[in-house]
């Protein structure tokens, strides 16, 4: 190992917490290097990559799936005016 790949090893605490920016490429140079390197030898790390990138591939196509209406129905609506305000703010009268 290097000078500089021992001053930029990182433990798991920091590559689990790295992550999801790791898989999304907002990790640049030596910090991406170093995430590398350590689920590269680290099994328990590499699992943890692994599931998570499944996971995260998993929900873009369950995303590309949803039925119409399902956005509604899961935020119940919002933006819909209260049944008052409809029926002129008398309550159906």
């Amino acid at each position: 190992m290097t000078l500089v790949q021992r001053r930029v090893a990182l433990d798991c605490s920091r590559v689990t917490e790295s992550l999801s920016d790791y898989l999304d490429g907002d990790l640049a140079g030596i910090e991406r290097e170093a995430v590398e390197m350590h689920i590269g030898s680290c099994a328990r790390c590499s699992r943890v990559a692994v599931e998570l990138a499944l996971t995260v591939q998993a929900l873009h196509v369950l995303g590309q799936y949803s039925s119409p209406g399902s956005r509604e129905r899961r935020h119940g609506g919002l933006g819909a005016e209260p049944e008052a305000l409809r029926d002129g703010g008398g309550g159906g009268e």
